[in-house]
This record gives C-alpha cells, structure tokens and sequence, in this order.
C-alpha cells in the first residue's frame, strides 16, 4: 500500500475518535417498553362512594350506601403516565358482585342481591409484572352504617 493510502487511513481513524469524543454516540431504545411502578384507587365523584387508603394495612377501602341496582364506579390512576399498558384487570372471588373495566382504567362495579356486605377485590396491572393493590367495597343499608 502506499504511504499516501496508510496516512489518510490513520487520519480517518483519528478524526473519527475526535468527533465521537466531541459529540458522543447516543443510542436510543425504539419502541421500549415502560413498565407500571403503581395502581392507585379513587372513586368517581358523584357517585355517592367514599373511600380512603389504608397505608398500614396497604388496603383501598370504599363506602357506599345499598340501592336497586347499584353500579359503583371507580378509576385506577396507573403510574407512570407514560407506561407502556395503562390498561388494568379486576381480579375478585365473589358473588356478591360482578366487575367490567371500561377505558383500560374505570371499573365498573355492579353489586348483585340486596343489603350489606363486603366485595373483596384486587386490581392488577396488565404489563405482565401484574402489579396488584388490593381493595374492599363495604355495602350498607341506610340503617346500618358502621365505621369498619
């Protein structure tokens, strides 16, 4: 090779250095996937349903008063806000109640039978790492309102 070939070889190899050190070669992840850090609960205004967390216990708990066909309708507020899959699923072992999540983060709660009663339920995330809160509705009768 010729000496001219060699020279302008090492200069390209040192100029390259030089202007990667300058301006830095920055990769960025396409298409990366943003996982859910937490699942919080509050319930809908309006709807006639209090409810408050419970930190000592790590439990969502929710109040509302019996009615013909009452349908309690929460929001689960999913962090960060950019996460990947906002959706959220109910996952719950009762017959006292049947759920349907609408719009990925309201919940939808429809209380079946008259009376009181407690509705065990958790809320999971939906990206796989199945990120769970946990959470009970207490139902009263106008008559039998007890702080729990």
């Amino acid at each position: 090779m010729k000496k001219s070939t060699i020279f302008l070889l090492i200069l390209v190899y040192i100029v390259s250095f030089i202007i990667v050190g300058l301006f830095g070669i920055q990769t960025r992840a396409y298409d990366a996937i943003i996982d859910v850090e937490s699942i919080s609960l509050k319930a809908v205004e309006g709807t006639g349903v209090t409810g408050e967390y419970d930190a000592k216990k790590k439990l969502y708990k929710f109040r509302t008063y019996y009615e013909d066909n009452l349908i309690v309708q929460l929001k689960a507020e999913v962090l960060p806000a950019n996460t990947t899959y906002k959706a959220v699923k109910v996952v719950a072992d009762t017959e006292l109640a049947t759920f349907e999540v609408v719009e990925d983060v309201f919940i939808n709660i429809t209380v079946k039978g008259e009376g009181s009663g407690v509705v065990d339920f958790s809320v999971a995330s939906t990206d796989g790492k199945d990120l769970t809160v946990h959470a009970k509705l207490l139902i009263f009768m106008e008559d039998t309102y007890e702080n729990d």
